[in-house]
């Protein structure tokens, strides 16, 4: 492959990439062991369950607002945002694996505001990609992408189980570190998105994907 069809040759794209494999990792890693923890918690497949939906509503709820923010927003401020929201929310899980089942309900509170930041992170580090490289290494990128996601989705788990044997708060805490190494890469970008003209911020707007 020749360099000009590698993304790699791309000093922002390599920064991009090891953004997007820790955060993925981080992501990966926190799903197993805020599952255990609840169980630990409650020994409830229900409450287990309830876990999923706090995490998956928001990601479901925001879907067109993250796109519409993602269009007129600045992409990479609002993923180095959303990986500091998600830090901070991986610092609330480490005080409430420390607390117990007392804190059940933060645990609940807390997927929910990660499933929002991830909403608004996807779109966003997604379409910020082509700002990165040239566009004859953007099929090359988008490969790299999903090694990183599906490298991710097999050692994430298998590592997060690992460290959930010292304890709960040893995997938010490195999760916690992997969501501030992606928010530190993404800040140094040198690229920046070329800024676009904005619409009008109306429901019609909102909607117009449908």
């Amino acid at each position: 492959m020749s360099a000009s069809h590698s993304a790699f040759a791309s000093r922002d794209f390599r920064v991009f990439f090891a953004s997007r494999l820790m955060s993925a990792l981080g992501h990966q890693m926190e799903v197993v062991a805020i599952g255990w923890l609840v169980y630990s918690m409650t020994e409830s497949a229900f409450a287990l369950g309830l876990i999923g939906l706090a995490s998956f509503a928001p990601v479901f709820l925001m879907t067109i607002p993250a796109g519409h923010a993602a269009d007129r927003f600045d992409r990479r401020l609002i993923s180095i945002l959303c990986y500091l929201a998600v830090a901070l929310g991986s610092f609330g899980l480490i005080v409430a694996a420390i607390i117990g089942k007392d804190a059940l309900y933060a645990v609940y509170a807390i997927a929910a505001l990660l499933g929002t930041a991830r909403a608004f992170a996807s779109p966003a580090t997604q379409a910020l990609m082509p700002s990165l490289i040239k566009t004859e290494a953007l099929p090359n990128a988008i490969s790299w992408g999903t090694f990183a996601w599906q490298t991710a989705s097999i050692v994430g788990p298998a590592l997060g189980g690992v460290l959930y044997i010292f304890g709960p708060a040893v995997v938010f805490g490195s999760g916690m570190a992997m969501f501030l190494g992606s928010a530190l890469c993404l800040a140094a970008l040198k690229t920046r998105a070329e800024r676009k003209p904005r619409e009008p911020a109306t429901l019609a707007v909102a909607l117009a994907g449908f």
